[in-house]
């Protein structure tokens, strides 16, 4: 089911805002913040209530307090809906591009799926379209908040609530590779043993041998032996038992050897022997060193993200600032980051200087910063996205965004941020 402009909904991590009038939601800075962090990685959330005003209140650039829907530009949302085709995007969460085609996991439907770039075919890979922990083959096989993807070429990882399963790409067969699919906890080890809570951002090291998860809730990242599940703690400082699962104090904090520490690891992604995480609690861009020959191994640096929410491009990380970083993808040099809560698109250097590379970014007065946002094409400052959180790269020219709100796949020019629709639901 589709709704138009007139019924939308904005998510913070978990908090659903719905409204019936087109124009701004208004939320303070202490209701976003604390919405987004007392959620948990599940893909749950809560429903709530905001105040609303007319669209005109929106004309504005300078209002303060609200996030601003302009009339007309989102086309429409997906909602949870038992009634949706089978192949048709929900709540996409993370995507990747693989020869000509692009995976998206999608936590709405439980389901992972391809769309071929050639046809503009959206089809089904895996997935019976109801939250399980069965393995098998296509659909009889079930996921339950699939999020992180990365892939071999012949195999499509994938992570779920709290485990890491395996999609063999040319036939569908899906198996659990590492954890428990139904128990969430913190436990290294063979793949029967291993427990995972929330795991997010997923990376292949050159050789595919292993797999670097982003352990959100478990504030940590982890490695995992593709060829036995073996699940092990590359760096980071992991939390108890009794504060996990979303209600966690993990902060972030540079670090020599494996003293770094993280706030809630989402994306992550890795240039040669560096590994790129953004870090979704205290909106920053956190780098590893994994060149174990290296004396700097595992040292945990920040490299761009002041630990301000906001919207603040910069080439001083003392004052440049993102708004829950989710997704992170390279071309080799730079680093192109989904600002979900900014609802732009950001780009990185090597130094750390920051670009919003498309979508609108409005400076709100006081100390909260947004965005404008909504479903349009056109140029990088003219286009709008509405939840950005995952991202990926072709390899040459183009960047694939998953729009959450809009269940939409954008393609954006990597070179001038301009931006266009391949995938609506239509």
């Amino acid at each position: 089911m589709f709704v138009k402009a007139e019924h939308f909904r904005t998510v913070l991590l978990g908090l659903v805002v719905f409204s019936t009038t087109p124009g701004c939601l208004q939320m303070s800075n202490e209701e976003a913040h604390t919405a987004s962090d007392s959620s948990d990685s599940s893909g749950s959330s809560s429903s709530g209530s905001s105040g609303t005003s007319t669209t005109s209140d929106c004309d504005n650039s300078t209002v303060t307090g609200k996030l601003c829907l302009l009339s007309g530009t989102l086309n429409k949302q997906a909602f949870a809906d038992t009634t949706l085709s089978t192949a048709e995007l929900n709540m996409p969460i993370a995507v990747l591009y693989y020869s000509d085609t692009l995976y998206i996991s999608d936590a709405g439907t439980h389901r992972i799926y391809s769309f071929d770039l050639s046809t503009n075919v959206l089809s089904v890979l895996a997935g019976s379209g109801s939250a399980g922990t069965s393995d098998g083959t296509g659909t009889a096989a079930s996921f339950t908040g699939p999020s992180g993807l990365a892939t071999d070429g012949t195999n499509l990882y994938v992570s779920t609530e709290s485990c890491i399963r395996k999609i063999v790409i040319s036939t569908g067969v899906v198996t659990t590779i590492s954890g428990s699919c139904s128990t969430k906890g913190y436990v290294n080890g063979i793949t029967g043993t291993a427990r995972f809570d929330g795991p997010r951002g997923l990376e292949l090291s050159a050789d595919f041998a292993t797999l670097y998860v982003a352990d959100m809730n478990n504030c940590i990242i982890r490695t995992v032996d593709t060829s036995n599940g073996t699940a092990a703690k590359l760096t980071g400082t992991e939390v108890t038992s009794a504060s996990r699962n979303g209600t966690t104090s993990c902060s972030a904090a540079d670090g020599s050897g494996a003293s770094g520490k993280f706030g809630h690891p989402a994306g992550i992604t890795r240039i040669n022997n560096m590994l790129y995480v953004t870090d979704y609690k205290t909106s920053g861009i956190r780098t590893i060193d994994i060149d174990s020959g290296s004396a700097n191994y595992l040292d945990v640096a920040t490299l761009a993200g002041s630990g301000t929410t906001a919207i603040v491009d910069s080439a001083d990380s003392a004052t440049e600032s993102f708004q829950k970083p989710a997704g992170i993808a390279n071309d080799g040099t730079d680093l192109y980051v989904a600002d979900s809560l900014n609802h732009v698109i950001r780009k990185v250097t090597a130094a750390g200087v920051v670009t919003t590379l498309s979508g609108l970014k409005v400076l709100l007065t006081g100390v909260y910063y947004a965005a404008q946002f909504g479903l349009v094409d056109g140029s990088a400052s003219s286009a709008r996205y509405f939840n950005p959180t995952g991202i990926t790269y072709d390899g040459s020219t183009y960047l694939y965004v998953v729009d959450m709100q809009t269940a939409s796949i954008r393609k954006v020019t990597a070179a001038d941020g301009t931006v266009s629709t391949v995938y609506d639901g239509d």
